[in-house]
């Protein structure tokens, strides 16, 4: 029976795309029967999805550039960055990497440079490349949108891909880089 349940596991994470530990860290939040045990595995989710793959971080580091979660605590003050959206996942149009795409490569959230409250978000190249997708874009449009209301100034850390071509052919009438450009403009000046 234990190896029957391994088995169905391993074959949904290659499925997915995603590694076998994060598949039963899912499964022991759906599985969960109180509270506590649901909390436990959401935060087990979160750290799961926070640290990234390995492989991927590797990549990067490679390359010698830095993963966007590291780009962003060395850019805000220690503790102070809070993440929006963590859990929204790309629309699933068959672009590789979609099953492991926690966050759809964009990393988007506030925090404080010297104390002083800022709005930001960061492409991941080390999910999906970084490319922007609708769930990428609205993302990022909404951190516009939410800046401009704060009045709080907006960082954008670039490192992409590209337009996921796929989303933009399936899903045109939604988020795209014409909102970003469009948020962006509205702005210009303002904040």
């Amino acid at each position: 029976m234990q190896d029957t349940e391994q088995t169905k596991l391993e074959k949904t994470g290659k499925r997915s795309g995603v590694p076998l530990e994060f598949v039963k860290t899912v499964m022991r939040t759906r599985q969960a029967q109180t509270m506590r045990e649901k909390l436990e595995a959401f935060n087990e989710e979160r750290t799961l999805i926070e640290q990234g793959t390995p492989e991927a971080i590797k990549e990067q580091h490679e390359k010698g550039r830095l993963t966007a979660r590291e780009r962003i605590n060395r850019l805000l003050d220690h503790d102070s960055f809070e993440e929006l959206d963590l859990w929204h996942r790309p629309y699933e149009t068959g672009y590789p990497g979609e099953g492991a795409g926690q966050g759809d490569g964009l990393v988007a959230g506030y925090g404080s440079i010297d104390e002083r409250p800022v709005t930001i978000c960061a492409q991941d190249a080390a999910v999906m490349d970084g490319t922007v997708g609708t769930v990428h874009a609205r993302k990022a449009t909404m951190m516009m949108e939410n800046a401009l209301n704060a009045r709080t100034p907006m960082i954008t850390v670039f490192d992409s891909a590209g337009l996921r071509a796929l989303d933009a052919i399936q899903y045109p009438d939604f988020y795209s880089f014409s909102s970003m450009a469009y948020f962006q403009t509205l702005a210009s000046g303002v904040v």
